[in-house]
């Protein structure tokens, strides 16, 4: 997406980013049921959970919904990245100013290609 975002694509960017919400949740929560599980340190607990969690997300994305609307795996890590700056308390915000961008990645790639076809008319007509 560091050029523009395909339009075409636009349904999997969002969709994979709410994923990556939810997964979000998991990566908060789990590494504390793990330590209360497990009686297990609190760093060795969110190293092992986070280690289960990424290989399970990769797993489930990489397997069973390469074909989907939710095979944008880096818009997943988006969500989760999001909310581990913003908080789980500003998830909501985190979500829309993500959105906010991928959709500024779409009107990009748009108004990109919208100008190269009016240059390569005016190059046309020189």
């Amino acid at each position: 997406m560091a050029f523009g975002a395909k339009k075409c694509e636009y349904k999997n960017y969002v969709c994979s980013l709410l994923a990556g919400y939810v997964w979000s949740l998991a990566y908060v929560f789990f590494p504390s049921f793990m330590e209360k599980t497990f009686h297990i340190p609190s760093f060795a607990a969110m190293t092992v959970s986070e280690l289960i969690l990424t290989f399970l997300l990769l797993f489930v994305h990489l397997k069973f919904l390469r074909n989907t609307w939710l095979n944008k795996i880096p818009m997943v890590f988006a969500g989760i990245t999001t909310v581990f700056i913003g908080g789980i308390d500003h998830i909501a915000l985190s979500g829309l100013s993500t959105f906010m961008g991928i959709s500024m990645a779409v009107l990009t790639e748009i108004i990109i290609v919208f100008l190269t076809v009016i240059n390569k008319e005016k190059q046309v007509e020189q």
